[in-house]
């Protein structure tokens, strides 16, 4: 993220800390990022839209105790929306469809050429593919291959140091490799 933006982001906080009618620019810059993320998490359209909500009341209602950490604005909601979709599973229970990714999580709509080349057998991969993974690891793909964060971003939502993401992150995608094989796997669809 460029100095100029995270500036931005700072103006935004002190218009928002004044007139909390301000705060809509950050949900405007973030809710669909954050919406997909509890989504893939969660599975459920519904659960993740409450949990979206909860995530920016929540935000909101704790505007005073955000801190700049030379990140946007962004990672701290990450960091509310991750610790919402734990508490989440902890106290339900978790009975999630391992065959898939909702569509909708993937950014791909009806109308969208993108369509064609997603198809189940794809969802069904991916869906493999995380559920291989330990939390740590499926946390940091979901923020990093679906949410577009940086891994400076991410290291600020997962309080995790950069250098033990990046290893984690090369070695779970050598793991995912090694168990399905050579197939090409698009992180970024």
């Amino acid at each position: 993220m460029k100095d100029n933006e995270l500036e931005i982001e700072k103006r935004w906080l002190q218009l928002a800390r004044v007139d909390s009618a301000q705060f809509i620019r950050f949900y405007d810059k973030y809710v669909n990022g954050i919406y997909k993320y509890i989504l893939v998490r969660t599975s459920n359209v519904d659960v993740a839209m409450d949990l979206t909500n909860e995530t920016f009341t929540n935000a909101l209602e704790h505007l005073g105790g955000f801190q700049w950490r030379g990140v946007t604005f962004g990672a701290w909601l990450y960091r509310i929306a991750m610790n919402l979709s734990r508490k989440h599973e902890r106290e339900t229970v978790r009975n999630r469809d391992i065959e898939r990714i909702p569509e909708e999580a993937l950014g791909v709509d009806d109308d969208d050429t993108l369509q064609a080349m997603v198809t189940e057998e794809n969802r069904r991969f991916l869906s493999k593919c995380l559920d291989s993974l330990d939390e740590q690891s499926r946390n940091v793909f979901i923020l990093h291959y679906w949410s577009g964060l940086t891994i400076r971003e991410i290291s600020v939502v997962m309080d995790v140091k950069e250098g033990t993401l990046r290893s984690k992150l090369k070695r779970d995608r050598e793991k995912i490799r090694r168990m399905y094989g050579n197939r090409t796997i698009d992180y970024d669809i």
